[in-house]
């Protein structure tokens, strides 16, 4: 499972990854800009064949996959995982990586026997320079000034900033010759990446690295149940007059409880969710090549309304504009709220309490029917390899083919839960960590490679079932990005600011700072500062694609 992304610090961070090629490196850079060579254009870019789906049959699941973007789920763990890779990946000698963690960061190799283990079975020295989140970009930004990179090198989604193809260019190595196409099937578990990852991955008309892959479902919108059931209203409400009524009803400040608790962030908030109950488009809608944003749609002006209305009645907590994540999650958990937005990764990981009561609903649309999903990219980010000779390449990608082995293998089983009676204990065929395990696997080696998301958690198949049961349900309704895998080097440059400001005018009309008629000023300078052109950009880079 993914761990949920601060939104908060993503703009912090690409704020300071757009400030890294101002720094010692920019020269070296600015021969191979794309304004210089047009290497990054859209036309070389939509030329790249990517590499081909081969899924791994080894294992199969309890609740299957299919095609709308329903993650395959488990009820339990195989109980003789299959090994999958004969021999070490690697070839002696040191491997050296950066990455992020969300956690604390790790004890050291020479006092972690999990990490000893990991170097034995990947027949090499893995040294991670492991970043804690908030200081990830600044991180980035001093080793790309200094040209001291390492071999692997984490791009998190937000994390690519003005020049970022640039900087590829220079600095990491195009990996097409190994991946695209057939030549994928050297290494069968990043050939079981979905196509939909990979798109994240090409830039100067290559592919410049391999994609963290994610599951597609996005953000949802969870529930506390046991809040829901004494309020005698059904849980899934089939309008936004419904929602308003079930909002109202759980509320209750005499109680320190509220419905809702926050309003909208970068990440969207609770305004995202109104968007998609009138409809509003996933980021961009794409109409015979022509291009809008949800900001400037009627949809958003709808559920902008819808927002204040919600803020009238009083049902959000009374700190919801400004809180932070981890805040909206503590209140979610402690009952202080009944429903919040987050990434439906959160799911996993809570406290029995909470588990056994949370729930998730979907947009119903405005007024009745079937509202729409975002789904998410596909990919968390991407990991870049130095550029390097043919043989080391092929190793580093070989190494990255062992960190992806897909569930229910021996090699994933290992990498998830580390040694049975060391790290984990067996429930049925169940690996439970315990807290040694726990201390020592925070090892973020799933922010390096990884393999695609499935649905399961160590003794919990109801969990599991629940969770694959609500994305059949949503994902019918998904309406995907369309500039996912497009190229606009004003939405890299730019992008994360024109966005900020947006947010932060939709926060002052909230907090009664600025009138509802601010919202046009803030979609007007939207266009003017940028988002004209990050149009033109994903239209130009769509027609070449499908031209």
């Amino acid at each position: 499972m993914s761990a949920h992304i601060d939104r908060r610090s993503l703009i912090r961070g690409a704020g300071a990854g757009a400030a890294l090629l101002s720094l010692g490196s920019l020269p070296a850079l600015s021969a191979c800009s794309t304004t210089s060579t047009g290497t990054n254009t859209a036309e070389v870019n939509a030329k790249v064949k990517l590499p081909n789906y081969i899924p791994y049959p080894g294992v199969k699941p309890d609740l299957p996959a299919n095609d709308k973007g329903v993650a395959a789920g488990f009820t339990s763990y195989p109980a003789n995982p299959v090994a999958a890779v004969a021999s070490p990946p690697g070839k002696g000698g040191k491997v050296t990586a950066m990455t992020l963690t969300y956690g604390a960061v790790p004890p050291a190799v020479d006092r972690n026997q999990y990490w000893q283990e990991l170097n034995k079975r990947l027949g090499t020295e893995l040294a991670i320079n492991v970043v804690p989140n908030a200081n990830y970009a600044d991180k980035v930004a001093t080793l790309v000034a200094g040209g001291d990179l390492p071999d692997m090198m984490l791009f998190f989604a937000a994390l690519k900033p003005a020049q970022f193809p640039a900087l590829l260019r220079a600095k990491f190595a195009d990996l097409t010759e190994l991946l695209s196409g057939d030549a994928v099937a050297q290494f069968p578990f990043l050939a079981n990446f979905p196509t939909q990852s990979w798109r994240n991955t090409v830039y100067n008309g290559g592919i410049y690295g391999i994609p963290i892959p994610r599951g597609t479902i996005g953000t949802i919108v969870f529930i506390r149940e046991d809040l829901v059931k004494a309020t005698g209203l059904p849980r899934q409400p089939q309008s936004f007059a419904e929602f308003r009524e079930l909002c109202r009803a759980l509320t209750d400040p005499k109680k320190n409880r509220w419905a809702l608790g926050n309003a909208v962030d970068i990440g969207g908030g609770m305004l995202a969710f109104l968007e998609q109950m009138s409809g509003a488009p996933s980021q961009w809608r794409e109409e015979g090549g022509k291009f809008t944003h949800h900001y400037e749609t009627e949809q958003a002006k709808v559920a902008l309304n819808d927002l204040l209305t919600l803020i009238k009645d009083g049902v959000f907590h009374p700190d919801a504009i400004g809180a932070d994540t981890v805040q909206v999650k503590q209140w979610l958990a402690s009952g202080a709220i009944a429903i919040n937005r987050d990434g439906a990764a959160a799911w996993s990981g809570n406290p029995p309490e909470l588990e056994s009561v949370l729930g998730a609903i979907v947009p119903p649309g405005r007024d009745g029917g079937n509202g729409v999903h975002w789904t998410g990219g596909g990919a968390f980010g991407m990991v870049a390899f130095r550029k390097a000779d043919k043989a080391r390449l092929t190793e580093l990608l070989t190494i990255a083919n062992y960190l992806a082995a897909p569930f229910g293998t021996a090699e994933h089983k290992f990498r998830k839960y580390g040694l049975e009676g060391v790290h984990h204990t067996l429930n049925g065929t169940d690996p439970v960590l315990n807290q040694h395990g726990r201390t020592e696997l925070s090892v973020p080696v799933n922010y390096l490679s990884d393999g695609p998301a499935v649905l399961y958690e160590p003794g919990k198949a109801a969990l599991a079932r629940a969770q694959h049961a609500f994305q059949e349900q949503i994902m019918p309704l998904s309406v995907p990005d369309p500039t996912v895998g497009l190229i606009s080097d004003t939405q890299m440059s730019k992008g994360a600011t024109l966005d900020k400001r947006y947010v932060d005018t939709i926060r002052d009309i909230c907090a009664g700072r600025k009138p509802v008629s601010a919202w046009d000023d803030a979609v007007k300078e939207w266009r003017q500062n940028g988002g004209d052109q990050i149009r033109k950009e994903y239209e130009e880079s769509f027609a070449l694609r499908n031209g």
